[in-house]
């Protein structure tokens, strides 16, 4: 079993490698070609890590359906006309995880509580500062952003939660998404940003990768 987790786990970042090397030399065939074979890579990695362990069927269907969303956002983003269909496949993954973080937690969640956590107030302020300077920028988008931003922020907020009970690797990895969909955003719509592909991509590939091998080490528990 573990020869099969190195040689997946090895194969998704040697595949994100060659989509940082395709950003970095301004390769796009090496970014099109690497870039819609990351997900699938890392359901096959989750679904070996989790294989034979008492898991829950339901949390792992939300990963995977986090997964596949993500899969297609990916794909479409790389095509030119498809921003927003890559936005709402992203939104859905971000809420997939939420069901699967929350889910983990038994749904055993106080509002009185989670508001006061001061980690949780910065995750919403980060939220809230994004979207306010973004905001004059996005025109007919601000609707859309405004909802995306604050899903994604929601999704840390339930990984920093779920840390309470499993290794932090989901929260950093919920924290590098949030990195990731940030730099893209105000690459777009703010103003253009140095190594803005390797950045997005880099936290991004690190970011799934956590998130999933953190939930893998659950079911360990």
């Amino acid at each position: 079993m573990k020869h099969k987790t190195n040689f997946w786990q090895t194969a998704y970042f040697a595949v994100g490698a060659v989509n940082l090397l395709g950003h970095l030399l301004k390769q796009p065939i090496l970014v099109q070609v690497s870039k819609p074979l990351l997900m699938p890579l890392l359901a096959i990695l989750f679904y070996i890590n989790i294989h034979g362990k008492k898991a829950s069927n339901t949390a792992i269907y939300a990963i995977i359906a986090a997964l596949a969303f993500s899969f297609v956002g990916d794909v479409a983003l790389m095509i030119e006309g498809y921003f927003m269909l890559g936005l709402g496949a992203f939104l859905l993954a971000h809420v997939s995880y939420i069901f699967a973080f929350t889910y983990l937690q038994k749904f055993h969640l106080s509002l009185g509580r989670i508001v006061l956590k001061p980690v949780v107030l910065l995750l919403f302020a980060a939220g809230i500062g994004m979207y306010t300077i973004l905001s004059p920028h996005l025109g007919a988008m601000r609707t859309a952003v405004g909802v995306y931003v604050a899903v994604i922020v929601v999704m840390a907020v339930a990984a920093y939660l779920l840390v309470q009970r499993i290794a932090g690797r989901v929260f950093v990895g919920a924290v590098l998404f949030l990195i990731s969909d940030s730099y893209l955003a105000f690459n777009k719509f703010y103003t253009p940003l140095p190594l803005a592909g390797v950045v997005v991509m880099g936290t991004y590939i690190a970011a799934q990768w956590c998130i999933t091998k953190g939930v893998s080490h659950y079911f360990y528990d």
